[in-house]
């Protein structure tokens, strides 16, 4: 449903309905329709004006990527990340350069400068990758972004919210760490996950794709990749799941 818009658009241009010294200009203008669109249709956004959209400068910071394709987080402009569709993680590389997952993101998260502080230091060995098959964002510059912020204060009281609620699942996952033992953060980041992202079957079980290593998996629940495959193996024999390289079964 997502891309329909996009499909559309070029279908038009791809069955001569445009005339062909139009097609360049018609592509540009859909570009920035089907851009409006994506932002519309989200909860955040969908009550700012065309003006707002152009004060964010969108249609510079749209981009679209498949799954395994890097987002590099620019030094020199600083910017703030909106996800409309997918999902990704975030990833740092620590001095032998194996990748640490910090964080998955999903559809309605943000990511980059999210404390909007223009002075903060960007982390040069840290980037999004993405994990689902498909993946579009907007990103706006602090500067541009801030500006609406101030002309808006709705939008500035939703993202505020937002920010909290990040902020809230972040103390959720330190308490986590301390009150609960590995196989239950274990089971319930698949739980977390698999109901985002996954299908019940009529036996209701619950079936998604593997999206992660088990050392992501080892990264994101604070343990280490051994005690994940332990743990797994454990679960298996309990029949409380059935993992493989490319989907997980929760019964």
């Amino acid at each position: 449903m997502e891309i329909k818009p996009l499909l559309f658009c070029q279908q038009k241009v791809a069955f001569g309905l445009i005339p062909t010294y139009l097609e360049n200009e018609y592509l540009r203008a859909m570009d920035q329709k089907v851009v409006f669109w994506h932002l519309k249709n989200s909860p955040l956004f969908n009550e700012l004006v065309d003006e707002d959209y152009k004060t964010l400068n969108v249609i510079n910071g749209f981009k679209q990527a498949k799954k395994n394709e890097i987002i590099y987080f620019s030094e020199s402009v600083k910017r703030i990340y909106y996800l409309k569709v997918g999902t990704l993680k975030i990833v740092s590389e620590d001095a032998n350069g194996n990748e640490i997952t910090k964080e998955v993101l999903n559809a309605g998260d943000f990511f980059g400068e999210i404390t909007l502080d223009e002075t903060a230091t960007n982390q040069s060995n840290e980037y999004a990758k993405v994990v689902s098959d498909q993946m579009s964002c907007c990103s706006f510059t602090l500067p541009d972004f801030k500006a609406l912020l101030a002309q808006r204060p709705d939008l500035s009281l939703k993202y505020t919210v937002k920010i909290g609620d990040k902020m809230k699942a972040l103390e959720s996952k330190y308490a986590d760490l301390i009150f609960k033992d590995a196989k239950t953060r274990l089971l319930d980041f698949l739980q977390s996950y698999g109901k985002r992202h996954g299908q019940t079957n009529k036996n209701n079980e619950l079936i998604f794709a593997n999206d992660f290593t088990q050392h992501d998996i080892a990264c994101l629940i604070g343990t280490t990749r051994q005690t994940v495959t332990t743990l797994l193996n454990e679960l298996e024999k309990e029949g409380k799941l059935v993992y493989s390289r490319s989907s997980i079964v929760l019964r």
